[in-house]
């Protein structure tokens, strides 16, 4: 019985957490060419999870092959923007090499990684915006 219990919490958890989409209002798109597919990019944004990139403290900039940025807004300004976030799960910050994929949304809404981008000292610092 015990075994059950456990692996019932198991399960629940395993799917919470796959399920975890972007919260919205958590992000901005900028330098977007086109204003008239922002309602799209950002439905298809707010369908994936893109938590594992935000920052506690910084806002992240991630680059999509579709002509725009997506600023993550960080966790300390979601909070007094009255966005529950539990801080406890984001980083305080990337490692000076740390990689970020490169992102593109298909005309299905689809988010694609396309790469991982090897990145610089000074490029790292470009990708965390306080």
């Amino acid at each position: 019985m015990k075994k059950l219990f456990f692996l019932c919490a198991f399960l629940i958890s395993a799917f919470i957490t796959l399920s975890q989409t972007t919260y919205k209002g958590s992000f901005f798109i900028k330098n977007l060419s086109d204003n008239s597919k922002l309602e799209f990019y950002t439905k298809a944004i707010e369908k994936v999870d893109f938590e594992k990139y935000r920052l506690q403290n910084k806002n992240v900039m991630l680059e999509f092959r579709n002509g725009f940025e997506l600023e993550l807004i960080s966790v300390e300004t979601l909070k007094s923007k009255g966005i529950v976030a539990n801080a406890y799960q984001y980083a305080e910050d990337t490692a000076p090499d740390d990689k970020y994929p490169i992102f593109k949304i298909s005309d299905e809404g689809i988010v694609v990684t396309m790469h991982h981008a090897k990145l610089t000292k000074q490029q790292s610092k470009l990708n965390s915006v306080k």
